[in-house]
């Protein structure tokens, strides 16, 4: 089940007139998303480090992995938080 963005916005407090809100997720979400935020975070920075060893590798290997210059060329200058499908 999705939690929507008011439900995380539980809180209300009135300051001269205004109306504020402070973030209090139940302790439930926290831990869950949390964790899930961390594991995409080092996924990001794995995939970063695989495509830069990548970008390194002479052409006899690119050879031997079936890809040419211009592919690896491709996939290095994807941003880091763009991560191949099978990868998620």
């Amino acid at each position: 089940m999705a939690t929507s963005i008011s439900s995380v916005f539980t809180r209300h407090t009135t300051f001269g007139g205004r109306l504020f809100s402070r973030l209090s997720p139940r302790p439930s979400h926290r831990v869950g998303r949390g964790n899930a935020v961390m594991n995409r975070v080092l996924l990001m920075l794995q995939v970063a480090g695989e495509r830069q060893r990548l970008a390194q590798l002479d052409a006899r290997a690119l050879a031997d992995l079936g890809l040419d210059r211009a592919a690896v060329a491709r996939e290095v200058e994807r941003p880091f938080w763009d991560l191949p499908r099978d990868r998620l």
